[in-house]
């Protein structure tokens, strides 16, 4: 049984899983007690229902299943990606930010890059789920294509955008496991930031005593404010699967645009006010 076979597995799972979270998470947007205006809810829960169709039409498009075989792509999209890194501690961890294309250009970014580099390591896998450190490592790339044809856009006389949101991955997950969703985020007029956890499974990084998820998601907030931020300052939101939903109801920062759990929950033990 060849490594290349069980990458191979581990990446079907995961495509059906996408299909699965985004459903989940529709159906989550819809029925949260989010403290939001009705009009902001129902403009998210929109944008995160629209992914779901989205990433059907990707599959067609590309000739294949979603996320994988790709070689058709438009050179044209409403958002900006980004490859960037935080440093917590002395760690460098890997951060993918989605930021919208504002005012008269909105739609007409180039695409220079056409595919998410999605790395599978079977060496951090081991190492989570047995404890076991291989002396060697053991992965494998692939690309997902990145999707061109927004289901929704950010207004064109916009000059900043309409808020921030972090996405949480979960255990043995991934920066890229929503990547569609942060597409559609972005192209809407978010800005969206997903962070690596120290539970990767692209196994990126040494997880340190000072890597935990609350400042690793604290350290990416402060990346975002600082590229996107502006007077006045951004609000906020936050959705993790699995793992990364207990992160996204239990973070202590003030979440305004509202918290979003998929097939993850822990009771929230921060301030209340901060809902």
């Amino acid at each position: 049984f060849g490594v290349s076979a069980l990458a191979a597995m581990v990446v079907s799972v995961r495509r059906i899983r996408w299909t699965a979270m985004a459903i989940m998470l529709t159906s989550c947007a819809r029925t949260s007690s989010l403290s939001l205006s009705l009009n902001r809810r129902q403009a998210l829960g929109g944008v995160l229902a629209a992914s779901t169709g989205r990433r059907a039409a990707l599959a067609t498009t590309a000739g294949g299943s979603p996320g994988m075989g790709a070689t058709t792509m438009r050179s044209e999209r409403a958002y900006n990606y980004q490859d960037s890194a935080i440093s917590v501690g002395s760690t460098s961890i890997p951060v993918a930010v989605w930021a919208p294309n504002l005012g008269p250009s909105a739609g007409s970014a180039s695409a220079s890059a056409t595919t998410y580099d999605y790395k599978i390591s079977i060496t951090a896998i081991v190492k989570l789920l047995l404890g076991l450190g291989l002396p060697f490592q053991i992965s494998k790339n692939y690309p997902i294509p990145m999707e061109a044809s927004p289901a929704a856009a950010a207004p064109a006389d916009a000059t900043r955008p309409r808020g921030a949101i972090i996405f949480a991955h979960g255990y043995l997950g991934s920066r890229f496991d929503m990547v569609h969703v942060c597409e559609t985020l972005a192209s809407a007029g978010f800005v969206v930031a997903a962070p690596e956890f120290a539970e990767c499974i692209a196994g990126n990084y040494r997880p340190t005593d000072a890597t935990s998820r609350v400042a690793v998601v604290d350290a990416t907030m402060q990346l975002v404010a600082d590229k996107h931020g502006s007077e006045g300052g951004l609000e906020w939101g936050i959705f993790g699967h699995s793992a990364g939903g207990g992160t996204a109801s239990t973070h202590p920062a003030a979440f305004r645009l509202g918290r979003c759990c998929v097939a993850g929950f822990r009771s929230y033990q921060g301030n209340a006010l901060s809902w």
